[in-house]
């Protein structure tokens, strides 16, 4: 949640922009990339961590995931 001075700003859109490169996508060539874990920077096809470099991953998208239910 934005506080109110943070709506329209950018930075606070709520999800990891197009100006903002990932360290997988930087380093695709190199390493393989796993990430497992929360992942609060977007829930489109086009945001979630396999679009931003991961090869795999292990993620929860919604805000109060569990990985226990």
């Amino acid at each position: 949640m934005a506080a109110p001075n943070q709506w329209g700003v950018d930075g606070y859109e709520g999800y990891l922009n197009n100006r903002v490169v990932t360290l997988p996508q930087l380093l695709k060539e190199s390493v393989s990339h796993l990430h497992v874990g929360k992942w609060h920077l977007g829930k489109s096809p086009e945001q979630i961590p396999a679009a931003r470099g991961f090869e795999r991953d292990f993620s929860l998208l919604e805000g109060a995931g569990s990985y226990w239910t």
